[in-house]
């Protein structure tokens, strides 16, 4: 089968994620990327058993238990209340709103996992914009910047970090990546 196939499926897939905005049918991007999965079991390039087989469900039951702290997190609102108690005194200082955010939400990835941050950090980036005087842009950059950064020095950190640790056979992998991954992080 020529190989141009696979990358015109990654294409196919990733396209419609890019420009949804701009497409007059909003495409979720996970009905992109399942369009994409059946299309690549279609023409046969990994078989139905391979690809059941390659899902780690140990990663996918830890991004799935994060992702519900997540919601409770932000549905209970206290998230809302954890931003106003962190930031409160900070509102009419634009400059130290950023900068205490950047350290909350840097601070929270490396325990909570970093496209959990992002997820609820989006909603507060936005409460945080009513309440002082930073507009959302800013912030929802501060976010991206932190909980990037901020995922680094944690096995837990960032999905590619869990995989990394649970397939490694790593002893002590907060150990591990505090002692190399904490200065050059900070």
């Amino acid at each position: 089968m020529p190989s141009f196939i696979p990358v015109s499926i990654l294409f196919a897939a990733l396209l419609p994620i890019f420009f949804r905005n701009r497409l007059p049918h909003k495409i979720a991007a996970w009905q992109a990327m399942s369009a994409g999965a059946f299309l690549v079991l279609l023409f046969g390039f990994i078989s139905p058993n391979d690809a059941f087989a390659s899902i780690d469900w140990g990663t996918m039951l830890f991004l799935y238990s994060t992702f519900v702290l997540a919601s409770i997190l932000q549905e209970s609102g206290y998230l809302q209340h954890l931003g106003y108690k962190f930031m409160g005194r900070f509102f009419h200082h634009p400059f130290l709103v950023l900068l205490a955010f950047v350290f909350c939400a840097g601070a929270a990835s490396a325990f909570l996992l970093n496209d959990t941050v992002a997820i609820i950090g989006v909603p507060l980036c936005i409460h945080l914009a009513k309440r002082s005087s930073v507009p959302v842009p800013p912030l929802l950059v501060a976010l991206s910047l932190a909980v990037t950064v901020g995922g680094i020095p944690s096995p837990i950190g960032s999905p590619h970090n869990y995989i990394i640790v649970t397939h490694g056979g790593m002893l002590s992998p907060f150990a591990d990546f505090a002692k190399y991954l904490f200065v050059p992080t900070v």
